[in-house]
């Protein structure tokens, strides 16, 4: 109910062309991920699918083979997958709707923060992102993240204003199905938590870190009791100790995390023209530099952030892949809008800013359109290569259908093997053609996907099928605009 009462709240104060606009920028964002929604499906999520979604409830929830189970969004796709069958938009279904809840949840937390101008201005921001619309159409946990650290921020205003009834009891529940999606929640947990902390310091009420305290002591026993299936099954160390969050050497560590970062920074700008992105990138600067002034709160949230992960960081010595900071946009876009309502004020004549601020709805709601625009037209969304892809992986699995037939193998590496895997599931032909030990083939169909950077000598490099003693030249089965089948027949077969 924290973003149903604030948007409540904002819509009964605001004037009707504000509310028209923001209106229309969430329509905007809505649009833009629905025409995203049936793209191929990626690498990540086909694993989400065929190694725990698609499996019995026990399984689902207790399994943590790779770190790629992202529970509660694995509990919601079952649901959702149960409801609507097996295909792309079910899957993606929870991963769509807490992306596009981030839109007014980004507006919510801004104009709280620094009001309601800046509060458009982000929301046109966060709706046309390319980058947070990949993650809405990609079945992952990711903006379901993005969406708990809002709602944790909105909870903190809450608690931090005063209220009669403090949300502590919610701030945990959140924080504990964040936790529950992905252990990685542990960064906007703790830069909210230490953001509200240092806060109550500042204000004098110290008292009140009690609750707080007890407030993460109840998101703890959660967590650890959502986890409770998968750690009696598994053990805690599958959770804390697996391959993707071990800490790395600190050479490694110091050498691996700039470009990790500057990768982040570099995806926030996805299919944006990248003088947009200075100019806004500059108004968030400008806004962190005045913060005093700007926000309605004494403590910054990007102090907390800075300095919490960067202790997180240490302590663990670990660098997290790029898309782990996706939480950081929302409020990138935050002080972007702060900025840049900040900048019109200060470096414009009064007549000027007024005619700007009077147009604001309809200036905010065409920049949401052209950002949203150039994001689709550019097809970055399509063709970026995050949690892996193969575009031509449903054409190659009907081609497969027509030609595999009992001994055959088909051979395709990552993260080609898992989309494949999915489109093959789905309509019907067996996964031990993706398993069948290539010794024991007749026939092996190897699939290459040249947009990934694979050949084919590199494919079957360590393959049987590569001793031309056993298996007779390839042949090529069917190419595509990024890939091709090929065929090779194992020359001791009985011909058919």
């Amino acid at each position: 109910m924290l973003l149903v009462d604030e948007l409540r709240e904002a819509w009964r104060s605001e004037p009707r062309d504000h509310r028209i606009a923001f209106a229309a920028i969430v329509a905007i964002g809505i649009i833009l991920r629905v025409a995203h929604l049936r793209q191929p499906m990626r690498y990540d999520e086909a694993v989400t699918y065929m190694y725990f979604v698609r499996h019995p409830w026990s399984e689902a929830l207790s399994l943590y083979t790779y770190p790629n189970n992202h529970l509660f969004h694995t509990l919601l796709a079952k649901v959702s997958t149960t409801a609507f069958g097996n295909s792309p938009w079910a899957l993606r279904l929870p991963a769509f709707l807490a992306g596009v809840l981030v839109i007014p949840a980004t507006y919510a937390v801004t104009r709280l923060l620094y009001g309601e101008r800046a509060g458009l201005i982000a929301a046109a921001m966060v709706a046309a992102s390319g980058v947070l619309t990949l993650y809405s159409t990609n079945a992952r946990g990711y903006t379901m993240v993005v969406l708990a650290f809002l709602l944790l921020v909105l909870a903190g205003i809450r608690i931090l204003r005063g209220d009669v009834h403090p949300p502590w009891f919610t701030f945990a529940v959140i924080a504990a199905l964040g936790l529950w999606t992905i252990p990685v929640m542990l960064y906007p947990l703790g830069t909210v938590a230490l953001w509200i902390a240092l806060s109550l310091l500042v204000a004098g009420r110290a008292a009140e870190l009690r609750r707080l305290a007890v407030s993460l002591g109840v998101t703890g026993g959660l967590t650890l009791l959502l986890y409770a299936p998968v750690i009696s099954r598994e053990g805690l160390a599958a959770i804390t100790r697996n391959r993707f969050v071990v800490s790395m050497g600190w050479f490694e560590f110091f050498e691996r995390l700039p470009p990790t970062i500057r990768e982040a920074l570099v995806s926030w700008s996805l299919g944006v023209p990248p003088l947009v992105m200075l100019a806004l990138a500059a108004c968030a600067v400008l806004a962190l530099r005045h913060h005093a002034s700007l926000s309605r709160f004494r403590v910054g949230i990007p102090l907390a952030g800075f300095a919490w992960c960067a202790w997180l960081l240490v302590v663990n010595h670990r660098a997290p892949f790029a898309r782990v900071w996706l939480w950081v946009f929302p409020l990138a876009a935050a002080l972007a809008g702060a900025g840049a309502v900040a900048f019109l004020e200060r470096r414009t004549s009064s007549g000027t800013a007024a005619s700007v601020w009077q147009r604001l709805p309809v200036l905010t709601t065409i920049f949401a359109l052209a950002m949203a625009l150039s994001v689709a037209l550019s097809r970055g969304v399509l063709v970026s290569p995050d949690t892996g892809t193969f575009r031509d992986a449903r054409r190659a699995a009907e081609t497969l259908r027509g030609v595999l037939r009992p001994g055959d193998r088909v051979l395709a590496a990552i993260p080609s093997n898992a989309p494949l895997s999915y489109y093959l599931h789905a309509i019907g032909v067996s996964e031990n053609v993706m398993s069948l030990d290539v010794r024991q083939a007749t026939r092996v169909f190897a699939v290459v996907d040249r947009h990934e950077g694979q050949t084919l000598p590199a494919l079957v490099a360590r393959s049987p099928v590569s001793d031309s003693t056993a298996f007779g030249a390839p042949s090529i089965v069917a190419r595509y605009p990024g890939a091709m089948i090929v065929l090779f027949q194992r020359r001791d077969a009985p011909a058919r």
